[in-house]
């Protein structure tokens, strides 16, 4: 994988933690959101990271300290996103600003399938493909293994992830999301 000039995490910290730290590692420049500073702090020493403390339900503050992050560190190359559906006009202002940029960013939205199908839903966050935002979905599902299944662990989530992004696979499935009876 090409290091990216100038990454940026949102919620990171918790089960992404181990592939958020080795892209830090990889990556030129960070830009790191999490709701709280300790989570921020581990995964910035790794590498040279910008840390903003801010829940991503503040649309507004989240966006004015990423286009301060972005003026300091240039464009945003290569962007993960954990940003639950509870957030979805925080997701929609965060990839409008990626598409201000003149440079092309890879994008890597992590969804979660506990709840929903996210492979079988119609997904409204397809649309901001674009020339400058190469939209990516990295799915999260569970195991089956002699005849029980679980949900995946965060080492799993975390290799997966870094998976889909050396891919670059347009939609990468970590484990599995069918059958749906199967879930845990």
């Amino acid at each position: 994988m090409t290091p990216p000039n100038h990454l940026l995490i949102i919620g990171g910290t918790g089960m992404l933690a181990a592939a958020s730290k080795h892209l830090v590692e990889l990556a030129h420049r960070a830009t790191l959101v999490a709701r709280g500073r300790d989570g921020l702090e581990r995964i910035a020493q790794s590498g040279e990271a910008r840390t903003l403390a801010v829940d991503y339900h503040h649309t507004d503050t989240l966006i004015n300290e990423l286009r301060a992050a972005r003026r300091e560190h240039g464009p945003f190359d290569l962007v993960l996103l954990w940003i639950h559906s509870t957030a979805e006009p925080t997701f929609d202002a965060v990839v409008d600003l990626l598409g201000e940029q003149v440079e092309a960013c890879r994008v890597f939205d992590v969804r979660g399938s506990a709840s929903t199908d996210p492979t079988s839903e119609v997904d409204r966050r397809r649309e901001y493909a674009n020339e400058r935002v190469d939209y990516r979905r990295v799915v999260l599902g569970y195991v089956h293994e002699q005849g029980v299944s679980r949900w995946l662990t965060h080492d799993e989530i975390c290799t997966g992830v870094l998976q889909a992004i050396a891919n670059g696979a347009e939609e990468w499935v970590v484990g599995k999301v069918r059958p749906r009876g199967a879930r845990p």
